[in-house]
């Protein structure tokens, strides 16, 4: 049993393993009414409160972790504020190089991307204003008052 409980611990939140927050819940409704006082057997009754311990203790150092960590965007945006960068001259920002041809800037930062970081065509009229992806999240964060 506390194989079971270590395995679903270390895939909880995993994507490759969708399901193990359900069977840990489904485990931890079984070891509730197995550690409740009308539990007779108290073997079975001090397991499962061992064992709803365990599960607590990992939940709850998730939590903090969790807690404590930022969205990188946000730390990207907010570090970005604090000191400018320097972005490469006549260089692609997502690439660092590669062909020099073809080069638009954006029009909120006025960093250089290739066509295809900026989802446009290389062919389309150019008078219109082009996003980078950092620029499109610092202005849907803006937006929703986050920055």
């Amino acid at each position: 049993m506390e194989n079971l409980v270590t395995d679903l611990l270390t895939t909880l939140n995993l994507p490759e393993y969708p399901a193990s927050a359900s069977i840990l819940e489904v485990l931890c409704a079984i070891l509730i009414q197995n550690a409740g006082t009308s539990s007779k057997d108290f073997a079975s009754r001090s397991m499962a409160i061992d064992i709803l311990g365990t599960i607590a203790a990992r939940l709850k150092h998730d939590a903090v972790i969790c807690s404590q960590e930022k969205f990188w965007v946000l730390q990207d945006l907010l570090s970005k504020d604090a000191a400018p960068q320097n972005y490469p001259k006549d260089t692609c920002c997502a690439c660092l190089g590669g062909r020099a041809e073809n080069l638009f800037p954006c029009s909120g930062c006025n960093r250089l991307f290739h066509a295809e970081f900026l989802d446009i065509e290389e062919d389309e009229v150019l008078n219109q204003n082009w996003y980078c992806h950092m620029c499109i999240c610092s202005k849907q964060l803006a937006a929703e008052g986050i920055i």
